[in-house]
């Protein structure tokens, strides 16, 4: 009996002991978090104008009238953001996170209302996600459908915003719409400078909840909330259950202008750059086009957006959707087969980090093989 009660008394004392770690490390990272914002909340008693909304709505404004001022203040808005992200984090790894946000959540609030303006100038030193989380928790953002009532006040965006040559006329984009060949999303968030819920942006899509797939044909952010990071999270939202309420996709498949020979700063070098940086890959589809007024074909790139869960899409998969999308998108044009015939099997299949995959097989094989070789000896 002696040996299981020291066995007893052994699972016991592991048990404490592990209790006991898991309540100090709660304890360390409510510590943490409180002497991090203990020292902001220092640093502005010293600057008080650090936290003065008339001041810091408008920290751009003292750019040039006070330079060391703005300096100062974008670095403390900085430390702002960094502590933030640093709950959010926290949020996101403890099993606490409903009472940890629950906790900070007022805090979080009002540092948004009072350094909104500099991080939505600045959302491109924040990783994706956490973009995602200020704009939809923080900021109110939402995207949802709308319906052709909603072209009245995009329409005028639209012309503006896309080249005669990739333009659709607003009456077959209302055709396509009463067809249900196309959707529009409507994009809106609480800004901090107005009372309303404003519309900031759309896009022009189509779904097929069959293949799970979307095709991306516009999106655009409308010109006052233009850089301001909103384009990337209403890339991220395309997913959103609230958008897909009979459904969910796998991927979002778009076109963009070629950048190949373009400066690095050119619109359609950054462009690039923006949905690379948002997890897009090229499917590098060769003569890649769509039809245009003339009878010709104008060349694009081929893209793809995957849902993080997605890491393989079949060929024949997309061959169909885009072959689908695009007779239907570009149904005024006669020659619109003949376009899409020129490059729609150069299309290959989509596979996600191949190279990771690849070395994970390896890795999975040798570990195999090694722990056969222990065995047998």
């Amino acid at each position: 009996y002696m040996q299981y009660i020291s066995l007893i008394i052994s699972l016991t004392s592991l048990v404490i002991s592990l209790v006991s770690f898991i309540l100090n490390n709660k304890r360390a990272s409510y510590t943490l978090i409180d002497d991090n914002y203990k020292s902001l909340l220092d640093t502005a008693i010293s600057n008080p104008n650090f936290r003065n909304p008339e001041i810091t709505k408008k920290y751009k404004d003292y750019e040039k009238k006070d330079n060391s001022f703005y300096n100062s203040y974008c670095s403390y808005a900085f430390q702002v953001w960094n502590f933030v992200e640093t709950v959010y984090d926290f949020n996101n790894t403890k099993k606490e996170k409903k009472q940890l946000i629950r906790t900070w959540m007022p805090i979080l609030r009002e540092e948004n209302r009072l350094h909104f303006n500099w991080f939505a100038r600045n959302t491109r030193l924040f990783k994706n996600e956490f973009v995602y989380f200020v704009y939809h928790e923080l900021n109110g953002f939402e995207i949802k459908k709308g319906s052709e009532e909603d072209l009245s006040f995009i329409i005028d965006s639209y012309i503006k915003s896309f080249p005669e040559e990739e333009r659709k006329s607003e009456e077959h984009i209302r055709k396509l719409i009463n067809k249900g060949e196309y959707q529009v999303l409507v994009a809106s968030f609480q800004d901090i400078d107005k009372e309303d819920v404003e519309n900031v942006g759309y896009a022009l899509v189509r779904i097929d909840y069959k293949s799970k797939l979307m095709f991306l044909d516009y999106v655009n952010v409308f010109e006052e909330y233009q850089s301001k990071g909103i384009g990337g999270v209403i890339l991220e939202s395309l997913f959103d259950n609230k958008v897909h309420k009979s459904g969910n996709v796998d991927a979002v498949i778009f076109e963009i202008e070629k950048a190949e020979g373009k400066p690095f700063k050119s619109q359609e070098a950054r462009r690039r750059r923006f949905y690379l940086n948002h997890g897009a890959r090229d499917l590098h589809v060769k003569d890649y086009g769509i039809p245009t007024k003339s009878g010709g074909k104008l060349p694009l790139d081929l893209m793809i957006l995957p849902h993080y869960r997605s890491t393989f899409i079949k060929s024949d998969k997309i061959k169909k959707f885009v072959f689908a999308s695009e007779c239907a998108i570009h149904s005024d044009f006669t020659h619109t087969k003949d376009v899409i015939n020129s490059y729609i099997n150069n299309i290959d299949s989509f596979v996600k980090d191949s190279i990771n995959s690849i070395v994970s097989f390896f890795s999975i094989i040798i570990c195999w093989l090694w722990c056969r070789t222990s065995i047998n000896k």
